[in-house]
C-alpha cells in the first residue's frame, strides 16, 4: 500500500467479481491549488534592475553652466528660433551671443564626441564617397581620412548611418560634429544642396533683440558709445554674396 493512501475496500464489478478499488498514488504527493497558486513567481522576480538612462542636457544649459550664456540671452534665442527655426546653436551665433568654437565644444560635451569649427575644408578624394542625395538627406560630409578612418562632419551621430558608409567604402566612419551652418556651407559648395541662407553666411550679425540692447546700453553708460559701420553697400553685398554662393563664405564676426 503506498504512503497517505486509505485503505482499499472491495468492490463488485458488473461482472459479479469483487475486487480492489483502483487506488489513486497521486494523493498527498502533490499540494493542494491554493498552495500550487502560492509558490508561483512573478514573473521578472530575481531579475536585475537596468539603470534608466539620464537624458543628456540641452546645449543652452552647457553654455549657461559654463557661464557663456545668459538666461536672458538663451530666452532671446529661442525666441528667434521660434520666427527663423534652424538649431539653437545657429541663432545663438546669429545673434553673437556667444562664439562658434563655444558652441562646437558645447556639442561635444552634450553628444560626447570630436567637433570641429571654423573653416572647414574636405578633402577632395573623399567627397565622392557620399551620394549626393544622401548627403543631402543625412547631412552628413566626408572631411578627411585619418588613421585609415573616414572622418564624417555631421550634425548629428547616427551609428547606422555611419556603419553603412563604412560598410560602402571599407574604411571605419568616425563621426564629426560641426555647427548646423558649418555643414549647410559645405552641403551647398560640395554638393550643389539647397538650404536657408542665415545672416551667418553673409557675415553679417543682426543687433536686434533684448540681450543685444542690455549690452549697447551697459556700453553707453561705462563710456561715450563709439559709432560702427553697420551697413555696405551694394557692391560689397554683391560680393559676400557670390563667395557665399561659391561655398567661400566669410567667418562669422566675432
Amino acid at each position: 500500500m503506498c504512503a497517505g493512501a486509505q485503505a482499499q475496500q472491495p468492490c463488485q464489478g458488473m461482472d459479479g467479481r469483487s475486487h480492489l478499488a483502483p487506488c489513486n498514488r497521486a494523493r498527498g504527493l502533490f499540494p493542494p491549488p491554493s498552495e500550487a497558486r502560492k509558490r508561483i513567481q512573478v514573473p521578472g522576480a530575481g531579475r536585475r534592475r537596468v539603470l534608466e538612462k539620464k537624458p543628456r542636457m540641452r546645449i543652452g544649459e552647457i553654455l549657461i553652466r559654463e557661464g557663456h550664456l545668459t538666461q536672458d540671452g538663451l530666452e532671446e534665442a529661442l525666441d528667434w528660433q521660434v520666427l527663423y527655426g534652424g538649431r539653437l546653436g545657429t541663432n545663438l551665433l546669429e545673434l553673437k551671443l556667444v562664439e562658434e568654437e563655444q558652441v562646437a565644444r558645447a556639442l561635444g560635451k552634450q553628444l560626447g564626441c570630436e567637433v570641429a569649427w571654423g573653416e572647414l575644408q574636405p578633402q577632395d578624394e573623399v567627397v565622392p564617397l557620399l551620394p549626393k542625395h544622401v548627403a543631402d538627406r543625412d547631412e552628413m560630409v566626408p572631411w578627411k581620412m585619418e588613421k585609415r578612418r573616414l572622418k564624417v562632419l555631421c550634425t548629428e551621430i547616427h551609428l547606422q548611418k555611419m556603419d553603412q558608409l563604412g560598410y560602402k567604402v571599407g574604411r571605419a566612419c568616425l563621426p564629426v560634429i560641426a555647427p548646423e551652418f558649418r555643414i549647410f556651407q559645405l552641403l551647398r559648395a560640395n554638393y550643389g544642396a539647397t538650404r536657408q541662407m542665415r545672416a551667418l553666411d553673409f557675415g553679417v550679425v543682426p543687433t536686434e533683440g533684448r540681450e543685444e540692447r542690455r549690452r549697447k546700453k551697459q556700453k553707453q553708460e561705462s563710456g561715450p558709445a563709439q559709432l560702427g559701420g553697420e551697413l555696405i553697400d551694394e557692391a560689397a553685398f554683391n560680393d559676400i554674396y557670390n563667395r557665399v554662393v561659391q561655398g567661400r563664405a566669410p567667418t562669422p564676426p566675432r
